[in-house]
């Protein structure tokens, strides 16, 4: 039996940093003004793994879809303060499990991914090992385009496909149809047809009779749009209505966050697809577990996105390549939009493809003294 991988030192950091860019949505909010990461960094002395969290309570206002009700940062700590001394090879055995809550998915994911990047740098094997053996090589990546003018909206996707080929995009639409349909028309006419579309309106479509919404969605269809998720803030039963009669899958997000939820879509089948959000999953076997579930009833689970600083990145492109039924990755690096990462070396995007490195742990390489200039709080927790 192989020796333990004590866990010696763990570091905590508050991160906080203006956005470089704030996103509109369908019901016209934006992104908050600043970013915030919560990153730890957990080392057996010889090797270090890294995870990071947006945390929601700290990121979005009360009352905001998804903000979690708990302390994340005093949350975060006392979970850390039990791991120092723990062997890492216990991965997530150590993260307390939550199946009916998300509050502390976040805190979770941040431990989790730490964890797993220490044990595959220490054993010179690449996470998606230690999640089940190596899946697939790539995932088809699908970033998400926020609301503006048709126009503007399909010359970014088209300098985003002459970039870097993606055949995939998640649109935040108007939620009505004109413009909606003036969209992908100029999008098919700057990209071509094999060009495919998403669409998330975070409950916002402004289409109050439900037929009119369904012939809204197959229209749209008939220019590309596959997925339409979150469409309106109403009961499973609606949605199956719905989803019934379009060709158009319905997505089901912010209300498929736990197991729990996972198994009642499938009992009420009022969905085609999940989405397991970046940031809300719990660590890697929980998203993989939501996604089994969702295989049963023949639905793929799509990975969202949030704006990491890079091994947050890593660990969900690699957790979207392990799920049981393929679909696109929406959580890509900054670097697709113009920004930087706090990382040297994000994963490569070829084709519209991000190829997921054969490399020990998560295979990134944070930069630190980027990560520190932008710590406002953090916290160390050593072996004595």
């Amino acid at each position: 039996m192989s020796d333990p991988i004590t866990i010696r030192t763990i570091n905590v950091r508050h991160c906080r940093m203006r956005a470089e860019r704030r996103g509109t949505y369908s019901n016209g909010s934006k992104d908050p003004e600043w970013n915030v990461w919560l990153f730890v960094s957990i080392g057996d002395g010889e090797h270090t793994g890294y995870g990071e969290c947006v945390p929601t309570s700290l990121f979005y206002e009360p009352g905001h879809i998804g903000r979690s009700d708990i302390d994340e940062w005093q949350t975060l700590l006392d979970l850390c303060e039990t791991l120092v001394g723990k062997d890492a090879r216990e991965l997530g055995r150590l993260v307390p499990k939550d199946d009916a809550s998300d509050d502390a998915n976040s805190i979770h994911d941040t431990v989790d991914f730490a964890l797993h990047d220490l044990v595959g740098r220490r054993l010179g094997v690449p996470v998606s090992v230690l999640l089940g053996g190596k899946a697939r090589p790539f995932v088809w990546a699908v970033p998400v385009i926020h609301l503006d003018t048709p126009d503007a909206m399909s010359d970014l996707t088209a300098d985003l496909h002459r970039k870097w080929g993606f055949m995939y995009y998640k649109l935040k639409p108007h939620g009505v149809l004109d413009p909606d349909v003036e969209t992908l028309t100029k999008m098919r006419e700057k990209m071509g047809p094999e060009v495919r579309y998403y669409m998330d309106a975070n409950y916002s479509i402004k289409i109050e009779d439900l037929d009119e919404v369904v012939a809204y969605m197959n229209k749209l269809h008939e220019l590309g749009l596959e997925v339409y998720e979150d469409p309106l803030d109403v009961d499973f039963a609606t949605l199956r209505y719905i989803n019934d009669r379009t060709p158009v899958r319905i997505m089901i997000d912010e209300r498929a966050r736990t197991s729990e939820a996972v198994l009642r879509i499938l009992q009420e089948q009022c969905a085609g697809q999940i989405n397991i959000h970046a940031n809300w999953s719990g660590g890697f076997q929980p998203g993989i577990r939501k996604a089994q579930l969702a295989a049963i009833g023949g639905m793929p689970t799509m990975v969202g996105s949030t704006r990491y600083l890079g091994p947050g990145a890593a660990a969900y492109q690699t957790m979207a390549s392990a799920l049981p039924l393929e679909a696109p990755c929406e959580q890509v690096y900054r670097e697709v939009f113009g920004g930087k990462s706090a990382i040297s070396d994000p994963y490569e995007i070829q084709e519209g493809k991000i190829f997921i490195r054969d490399a020990p742990g998560l295979g990134v390489t944070p930069d630190l003294e980027a990560i520190r200039q932008i710590t406002i709080r953090e916290e160390t927790f050593e072996s004595v």
